[in-house]
């Protein structure tokens, strides 16, 4: 499980991209289970999951709702549940 803090203010929109960006680097660089996850064999497969999701994410304004449902996609190959804990601006 990863607890997870959508970086957006409830009802508005967000700067969704920034806030996958983080997640992305963050399991990347963090996740000590991103080497099991990430092999050979699926590395084009994780790299074809990671850019969509970034023109998604570029592409529309999202909302809290639209950009969580991006970043548990991104989380869902890794078999992590997402925890959406609260909303709040710039947590980071």
């Amino acid at each position: 499980m990863l607890p997870f803090y959508a970086f957006c203010q409830s009802g508005k929109t967000c700067d969704c991209k920034k806030d996958l960006d983080f997640v992305i680097n963050h399991l990347e660089n963090h996740y000590a289970g991103f080497q099991d996850n990430v092999t050979s064999k699926n590395k084009k497969s994780y790299q074809t999951l990671k850019k969509s999701l970034i023109e998604k994410a570029n592409k529309n304004k999202q909302t809290p709702i639209t950009c969580l449902a991006l970043l548990k996609e991104y989380t869902n190959f890794f078999g992590i549940i997402i925890y959406m804990l609260n909303f709040i601006k710039h947590y980071r």
